[in-house]
């Protein structure tokens, strides 16, 4: 009799198989790594020459750090501005846009001189597998002083899936037919992420469901000690 394996994860309704063995890898949840890009734009450069008094500063949004959930990713980013005459922006703000349609304003907080810098904040991508994209904008012109050109940054995640390894083990042999066994099956993030509470599913060579259980918060503990892999008891009632 063969049987498969897999593992729901409901962040995505992602189904992961295992083909009856250890070690098998396949997506459960979008996680990523990252990708900056950046884009400057000084207003009208090219087309026209700048105003005598316009400064053009440079912007960056950069990630400070990465949390990795079991449906999303957070990031704590900041945006830096930089003006070549090392003008005090603390009184001005930066606008942001991402990529699923929110828009918001953050204030310029320090100057240390040099550079102006924002508050950290914190953005989050959702459950699908796909790229994320935050924009900054900066363009001040203000009543006294010098007006500062339009720039923008983008800084992109790519939210990927990780790969999980399965494992079925404890299948006493023989089995009498008629008779129900217990069995183990159990389930690891290769990322490191918690699949606890998360659906494990065994199913026969047709697709037909066998047995299913839900993945606990109790690592298996194997010959070297106690593992990554989540687990959960089954009952297999052998046809």
């Amino acid at each position: 009799m063969s049987m498969t394996a897999f593992v729901r994860d409901d962040a995505d309704n992602t189904d992961v198989l295992d083909e009856g063995a250890a070690g098998a890898t396949a997506p459960h949840t979008t996680t990523g790594d990252t990708t900056p890009r950046a884009e400057t734009l000084a207003a009208d450069a090219g087309d026209a020459a700048p105003e005598p008094d316009l400064h053009i500063p440079e912007i960056l949004l950069a990630q400070r750090k990465l949390t990795y959930h079991a449906d999303s990713v957070s990031i704590v980013l900041v945006v830096r501005i930089n003006c070549p005459s090392f003008c005090d922006l603390s009184q001005a703000s930066v606008q942001l846009q991402s990529s699923t349609g929110d828009a918001w304003e953050i204030p310029i907080t320090r100057f240390n001189g040099v550079e102006n810098e924002t508050d950290e904040f914190t953005v989050t991508t959702g459950c699908t597998a796909g790229i994320y994209t935050w924009t900054a904008f900066f363009h001040d012109r203000p009543a006294n002083g010098p007006a500062h050109a339009k720039v923008a940054h983008t800084y992109a995640f790519t939210y990927a899936p990780h790969s999980v390894s399965l494992a079925v083990w404890g299948i006493p042999f023989p089995a009498t037919a008629g008779s129900t066994v217990p069995l183990f099956a159990g389930a690891k993030c290769n990322n490191g992420c918690s699949l606890a509470g998360q659906e494990v599913r065994l199913l026969d060579g047709d697709g037909e469901l066998l047995a299913s259980g839900t993945l606990g918060n109790n690592h298996w503990e194997g010959s070297t000690g106690t593992t990554d892999l989540l687990w959960t008891e089954l009952e297999l009632e052998i046809p």
